[in-house]
């Protein structure tokens, strides 16, 4: 089956499975893969033999830090609505 890689964009579950975190190899099907291939989620793997891997491998690229910028952006909450 040809691996495919995890993105940064990709949300809790990917192509029906945990998302194990940016970077990591899932083995799937094509047909499995291609809405998420088509959302970003994820990407065919560089690897030359897919047979050589685990299903669950170490990241290719490292995941990069969020800066304080984008956490406190994502961490604001929203004001109720007033009732007056």
């Amino acid at each position: 089956m040809p691996r495919y890689i995890i993105t940064e964009r990709a949300g809790r579950f990917v192509a029906g499975h945990t998302n194990t975190g940016v970077g990591t190899a899932l083995d799937l099907t094509e047909r499995a893969a291609a809405h998420e291939v088509r959302l970003g989620t994820l990407r065919p793997s560089r690897a030359a033999n897919p047979e050589d891997h685990a299903t669950v491998s170490h990241p290719e690229e490292p995941a990069s830090q969020p800066d304080d910028d984008d956490t406190a952006s994502k961490r604001r909450r929203r004001s109720k609505p007033s009732t007056q």
